[in-house]
């Protein structure tokens, strides 16, 4: 019994920190914004950073965000991705309660924005 250490109580423990990590890496709580020359928009690019839009039901770090898709000759707030080309992707955009699919040229695209809903 000298001066050594007590041992650890053997058995089962409950970390504190989930196993998912403390916070959420896919909710930010900031604007990011996606620039036509910062960025190459394609469909690896939508597929990889934008994954719960193809959802019908948005996951729980999507449901508080705002996708929204600048052109050239429009900017849509996005519902959901609901194909996605080579060249083009179909998105859902929401006009109240009335939802229209509209086709968006990769090549059309001059700014992508994730901010959190207002």
């Amino acid at each position: 019994m000298g001066g050594a250490a007590a041992p650890a109580a053997a058995g089962i423990h409950i970390a504190e920190a989930s196993w998912h990590g403390a916070a959420p890496a896919a909710a930010p709580s900031e604007v990011q914004v996606f620039q036509r020359g910062q960025f190459t928009f394609n469909r690896r690019f939508f597929e990889t950073k934008f994954s719960g839009y193809f959802a019908v039901i948005r996951r729980e770090a999507e449901k508080n965000m705002e996708l929204t898709v600048k052109t050239g000759r429009a900017q849509y707030v996005v519902e959901r991705i609901t194909r996605i080309a080579t060249n083009e992707m179909h998105i859902e955009v929401g006009l109240s309660a009335v939802k229209q699919e509209v086709v968006v040229a990769f090549a059309e695209i001059i700014e992508v924005q994730l901010k959190p809903k207002a």
